[in-house]
């Protein structure tokens, strides 16, 4: 039985579809990663694709939310008080920032852990935060503005040491996440190719598959994957499972 409630991430679809290669504990279903499914409805959808053994036997009952009328024109985000979900999510900013900004917990990134900003804050003692910073606000990205701030995170990568670091600003929560998260990633290692590393295994899997990683080692285009992931949402939206 579910206990259904609204995504507070609302309806809308970021990200890659999950290769099933590349399934672990941080990624198990084929579904993009903004989503865009409540609780109920995943379910649903892992029962009704077989996603795990013997779903068609499952007996499962999903107890809808009420008095909840999602507004899909502006992505069906929850206008509910968002309690903080983990200690590094503590807004609602912040969870929508993650869906692009958690890709940095795969790299040799500081992603703010150990501040009071994660992931809404990144950096490595030997960043150029300037010219990041720079490159970054001249992309325009919509509600998006970058500021530098040193930082010295308390836990985690960098412990104890000062970080050059960039902090990101929401001007409103219609953003696009995934795709700031992205090009963070490829400009640091345009900018610092012989000190950015990736975690390759944990990298792929938070991504969802090898192609990201692949795509910015061998200098590809970024549109090319962007429009790929669109094609891949735009046929998911169509298999999603919705009882609102």
């Amino acid at each position: 039985i579910v206990l259904d409630r609204p995504n507070p991430l609302g309806r809308k679809l970021e990200g890659a579809i999950l290769d099933l290669n590349y399934r672990s504990f941080v990624g198990m279903n084929p579904v993009p990663a903004r989503h865009g499914m409540t609780a109920g409805e995943m379910a649903l959808f892992i029962q009704q694709n077989n996603l795990i053994k013997n779903a068609e036997q499952l007996s499962l009952q999903v107890i809808s939310a009420a008095n909840w009328e999602p507004d899909y024109s502006s992505g069906g985000r929850c206008k509910a008080e968002f309690e903080q979900t983990s200690p590094n999510i503590p807004t609602l900013e912040h969870a929508l920032m993650y869906i692009g900004t958690c890709l940095l917990e795969g790299t040799n990134i500081s992603e703010g852990r150990g501040t009071d900003n994660p992931f809404r804050l990144f950096g490595a003692p030997w960043l150029d935060s300037k010219s990041l910073t720079k490159k970054l606000n001249q992309f325009n990205f919509k509600n998006i503005d970058f500021s530098e701030k040193i930082f010295t995170p308390s836990s985690s990568k960098y412990k104890g040491l000062k970080c050059n670091g960039v902090q990101i600003e929401l001007n409103d929560l219609d953003i696009d996440p995934f795709k700031v998260g992205v090009m963070i990633i490829n400009e640091i290692y345009k900018n610092h190719p012989d000190k950015f590393e990736f975690k390759d295994e944990f990298f792929d899997k938070l991504y969802g598959s090898n192609d990201l990683r692949l795509t910015i080692l061998n200098r590809k285009s970024l549109d090319d994957l962007f429009d790929s992931i669109n094609i891949q949402n735009a046929n998911f939206s169509k298999k999603m499972v919705t009882i609102y």
